[in-house]
């Protein structure tokens, strides 16, 4: 009897196993996945391990054991997926990459716009031209629920309400949104960043940045690594941290810290970003803490903070001092 449980558990725990890869297989097979995929095959294996180990620990085979055994193993399984869900899905809870075709075909009816790509197709955006010759660009890095199209449908609109006059506009995808491919993590949004700021001085000499929520890590990145001639953040957060404290306050110590992916650290950047940048924030907002925006403006040699009543987060780009505070700003940093 005894063998035939055992016989039933080994084949247990070879389907276990089986399911298992089953699972994490389409993660190991798409490299924009595998990371991922080798991580929690890697938190499996850690746990498969903790299990023998407690296993070869308490070997007696009485039910007091058997019960001990049980909590002990699921207790230690619990705690390693926990914190392999933590890293490697935080990030996949922040981001939702998504497409807006409606708004790419209202682009491709308009004169002004055009698409902007790279041959490899890492980059993929947008270029509003105003017209003017010689014009500074700005590069807008989004929300996370916005894409490069829906972006600069609006910002065409508003530069044809009168804001921002004289500046061309550009809005690129993050990776896995509308044509982008890939995946948005701290180190692909990096490199995109880097790129599309690249790219647009190929052909302009003047390019300053902008940014809103998530969008303001990358912006804040580009400015400490490149010529910026000003930077301008909506609703900016100080670090990763600050985001997931936001939604479960437990990140704090050196341990729980270790299970952030999205470090996206905007504290340390600023302190190499050689223009004064003007920082955007809301005590109403409840996504980007405001103290997260206001530790942020400290760590700058200069900086100006302005606080603004708006009515939520998804509310600054419809506020008209914000967009009057911006669009003064960049007139005054490139006269």
């Amino acid at each position: 009897m005894n063998e035939r449980k055992n016989r039933t558990g080994r084949w247990f725990a070879w389907a276990a196993g089986l399911a298992a890869l089953g699972g994490l297989g389409p993660l190991l097979a798409d490299a924009d996945y595998r990371d991922m995929g080798m991580g929690l095959l890697l938190a499996a294996l850690a746990a498969l391990a903790a299990a023998f180990g407690i296993l070869l620990v308490l070997r007696r085979r009485t039910v007091l054991s058997g019960i001990v055994k049980f909590w002990a193993i699921l207790l230690v399984n619990t705690v390693i997926f926990g914190a392999a869900g933590v890293y490697w899905f935080g990030p996949v809870a922040i981001f939702h990459p998504h497409g807006d075709e409606a708004a790419e075909a209202a682009l491709a009816e308009d004169a002004s716009v055009e698409y902007a790509a790279t041959e490899d197709g890492v980059l993929s955006g947008w270029l509003y031209r105003c017209g003017a010759a010689d014009a500074p660009v700005i590069l807008c890095f989004y929300g996370n629920g916005e894409t490069a199209s829906r972006k600069t449908l609006e910002l065409t609109g508003l530069a044809r309400r009168g804001y921002f006059p004289g500046f061309d506009f550009a809005v690129f995808d993050y990776p896995g949104y509308g044509r982008a491919p890939g995946r948005p993590t701290e180190p692909s949004l990096l490199r995109m960043a880097l790129a599309a700021f690249d790219r647009l001085r190929e052909r302009y000499d003047t390019v300053c940045v902008l940014g809103y929520s998530i969008g303001t890590g990358p912006a804040n990145y580009v400015a400490a690594n490149r010529p910026v001639a000003a930077l301008a953040l909506m609703a900016p957060y100080a670090d990763g941290y600050d985001l997931y404290n936001s939604a479960l306050d437990i990140f704090h110590g050196p341990l729980t810290r270790l299970l952030v992916s999205f470090k996206m650290e905007s504290r340390l950047w600023a302190r190499r970003v050689t223009v004064t940048p003007l920082l955007l924030a809301s005590p109403r907002d409840r996504t980007v803490p405001f103290a997260s925006s206001q530790a942020l403006a400290e760590c700058y040699p200069r900086a100006e903070f302005r606080s603004v009543e708006v009515a939520d987060h998804a509310a600054f780009w419809q506020n008209e001092e914000c967009l009057r505070l911006m669009a003064a700003y960049f007139t005054e940093a490139v006269s």
